[in-house]
């Protein structure tokens, strides 16, 4: 069975729905501690759209993800966290995906 672009588009569509409910989950246990939380799924250049985004709503602090791949990594693909915490004039969170 061969998959074509109609499929690609739903199981993309169902990934999708299935990181937004993720995010809202995790967005709203940390409300339940106390902590003011904005979740957003933004599309557009990561570094980018996340600085500007935080600007937009005025961040005290931007906590990104790590899959801790190493520094070679980084080095030859690149870092979106790297790039946020170079360029962000607020405070960046790294925080561990594992």
């Amino acid at each position: 069975m061969e998959a074509g672009p109609d499929e690609v588009r739903h199981q993309v569509a169902l990934e999708f729905k299935q990181e937004h409910e993720q995010l809202h989950a995790m967005a709203d246990r940390l409300r339940e501690q106390g902590h003011e939380v904005q979740a957003l799924m933004v599309q557009g250049p990561t570094v980018q759209t996340i600085l500007e985004q935080a600007e937009k709503l005025e961040a005290e602090v931007i906590v990104v993800g790590s899959h801790g791949r190493g520094r070679l990594f980084d080095l030859v693909v690149g870092s979106v966290s790297a790039g946020v915490i170079r360029k962000s004039p607020v405070p960046v969170l790294v925080v561990p995906t594992r």
